[in-house]
């Protein structure tokens, strides 16, 4: 649809070719008559954005005085652009919720969504799959799942692709067959304190040393895990202090550690 396609015919008496001027062509597309200025050998014909896909044709009859007419009719296709359009699924999501993946399919040369059109939805990292569907679009084009993200998933980032091919059945040829984006899975972080000490002393003679300066020495122990009570590794723990109004003043950052393979 949309394109230009050339008309181009040869007529003869079985001794010469004849020439346009001396028949009476009449050219015809899918049983339509077209416009009487269309009466020449070669011809082009533009094919409406609105014609309908499928098999079609194009009929060439010529006249001429003493001789029996002839017709002669040539078979072709008519087939639309489908262009997939951009992603649409949240940037960030915490692990265990659900979310919408969807992707729109649409005509290119009507503008209007192509309904019934398969549609690739998957939601992968590495070797990593959490989602990999096939649906059809609905009447306005969308195709779309709801993508469950499992709480044993890696936080972090994940492709989340739209895929189209060709449709022969549908008439129809994929101008765009993968639109991309990303979704980050991330997790809230739940801290055990087994440390019992209420009061950690700075140094009395100074107090305006900085109040990590201080004089006894403990050791506090934080287990990190998420809110499936799974631990937490690689991630860094800050311990601050607070004011009474649990403000915290300048330098007071006490002690800072990573947690291990256990989430400690």
């Amino acid at each position: 649809r949309g394109n230009t396609i050339p008309l181009n015919a040869t007529v003869n008496d079985r001794a010469t070719n004849l020439t346009s001027n001396e028949l009476s062509l009449s050219w015809a597309f899918k049983d339509t008559t077209l416009p009487a200025s269309k009466q020449f050998l070669q011809e082009t014909y533009t094919v409406s954005n609105m014609t309908s896909l499928g098999p079609a044709t194009i009929n060439l009859t010529a006249n001429k005085q003493y001789y029996d007419p002839d017709t002669d009719t040539v078979n072709l296709t008519i087939r639309g652009l489908a262009e997939l359009q951009p992603v649409q699924a949240p940037t960030e999501v915490e692990r265990g919720n659900s979310f919408t993946l969807a992707c729109d399919v649409t005509d290119t040369t009507q503008d209007t969504g192509i309904e019934d059109y398969p549609v690739q939805l998957s939601v992968t990292q590495d070797n990593t799959t959490v989602t990999n569907t096939t649906v059809n679009t609905t009447t306005n084009g969308t195709a779309a799942t709801t993508v469950t993200t499992d709480t044993s998933l890696d936080v972090g980032t994940y492709d989340s692709t739209c895929e189209i091919t060709d449709q022969p059945d549908q008439y129809y040829v994929a101008t765009t067959n993968t639109t991309q984006d990303q979704v980050t899975l991330t997790d809230e972080l739940s801290i055990n304190n087994n440390y019992t000490e209420t009061t950690l002393h700075r140094d009395e003679t100074d107090p305006q040393v900085p109040i990590q300066n201080y004089t006894t020495q403990t050791t506090i122990e934080y287990e990190a895990t998420n809110l499936a009570d799974l631990p937490v590794t690689n991630t860094t723990v800050k311990i601050r202090a607070t004011n009474s109004t649990e403000e915290a003043a300048p330098n007071t950052t006490l002690a800072a550690c990573t947690t291990n393979n256990t989430g400690k």
